[in-house]
C-alpha cells in the first residue's frame, strides 16, 4: 500500500462441499473491492464511487454465498468467495493470493471473476458475457446448463478476449510463462458491460443500476455455481499456450 495508508486486505471465505469424493477441489468465485478514489476538480463531485466497477460484483459475490449457505441443495466441491483489493493498480490482491494459496493451486479448478454486473442496456435483460470464452471449454459447460434457463451467455464481444487480460481472473490463469506456454488455472470474469462512458469517473452511480436484472443475475450465477460444483465434465484449457500447473 501507498506510504502512510491502511495496509490493504483480501477477505477470503471457504463453503466446504458436501461430496466426500469431490471436497477437496475448489471453485474460486471472486470481485475485487477496491476502486480509483478521487479526481480532484471533477463535476459534480470528486469521489468516484465505483457503483459498478466493482461495488456491483462484489454485491454479486456476497450474494452468492448467502444463497448458497441458505440453499437446501449443498455444493459438491468447496468454494472459495475471494473479494481481492488491490485489482486497479495491477491485480495485487489476486497476484498475491495466488502466490499464497490458502489451497494447494492444483486443486483449484477454476476461477469465475465477477465485475460489472449492475447495468442491462449494453446487452440487454438476462444476459451477460464471459471473457476468454476462447481459451477454454468453461463457457461450453455454461451454455449446456442454460438450455435449461432463459439466461444468455453471449459470446460474441469482441472485447471479451483483450479484457480477459484486466481482471482478477488473469491472476490464476497466467501463474508463470516459460517458452510461450502459460501456466494457469481456467477462468473467466463474468460482466454485463464491456466498456461505458461512466468506466473510472464520477458517474460510476449506483442510481443506474437495472435491480431487477442484477438480481435475476445473482440467483442464475448461485444456481450455475452449485451445477458446477457437482459436474463430472472436466474443466480445461483449449488453446495449447495454455496448461494447468
Amino acid at each position: 500500500s501507498r506510504s502512510g495508508a491502511t495496509a490493504e486486505r483480501n477477505v477470503i471465505a471457504i463453503l466446504e462441499g458436501t461430496d466426500s469424493a469431490l471436497k477437496h477441489e475448489y471453485f474460486v468465485l471472486s470481485a475485487h473491492f477496491d476502486h480509483i478514489g478521487i479526481r480532484r476538480g471533477a463535476k459534480p463531485d470528486s469521489i468516484c464511487n465505483g457503483a459498478d466497477d466493482n461495488a456491483a460484483g462484489t454485491c454479486a459475490l456476497i450474494g452468492i454465498a448467502k444463497a448458497l449457505s441458505l440453499s437446501k441443495e449443498k455444493p459438491g466441491r468447496s468454494i472459495i468467495f475471494s473479494a481481492f483489493s488491490g485489482e486497479e493498480n495491477g491485480m495485487r490482491g489476486s497476484r498475491y493470493y495466488v502466490s499464497s494459496p490458502t489451497v494447494p493451486l492444483n486443486n483449484i479448478i477454476a476461477d469465475i471473476n465477477f465485475e460489472m454486473i449492475g447495468h442491462s442496456e449494453y446487452l440487454g435483460k438476462n444476459k451477460y458475457y464471459m471473457t476468454g470464452c476462447i481459451f477454454s471449454n468453461l463457457d461450453d459447460l455454461i451454455k449446456e446448463y442454460n438450455k435449461k434457463t432463459d439466461i444468455q451467455l453471449i459470446d460474441t464481444i469482441p472485447l471479451a478476449n483483450q479484457l480477459f487480460y484486466a481482471s482478477d481472473n488473469i491472476a490464476f490463469s497466467r501463474i508463470s510463462v516459460k517458452n510461450g506456454i502459460t501456466q494457469g488455472i481456467p477462468s473467466g470474469t463474468f460482466a454485463t458491460t464491456a466498456l461505458s462512458d461512466y468506466l473510472h469517473s464520477v458517474n460510476d452511480e449506483i442510481e443506474l443500476f437495472d435491480f431487477e436484472n442484477m438480481t435475476i443475475l445473482i440467483n442464475y450465477f448461485s444456481d450455475l455455481v452449485i451445477w458446477l460444483s457437482s459436474t463430472d465434465s472436466e474443466i480445461k484449457w483449449t488453446d495449447p499456450k495454455f496448461i494447468r500447473p
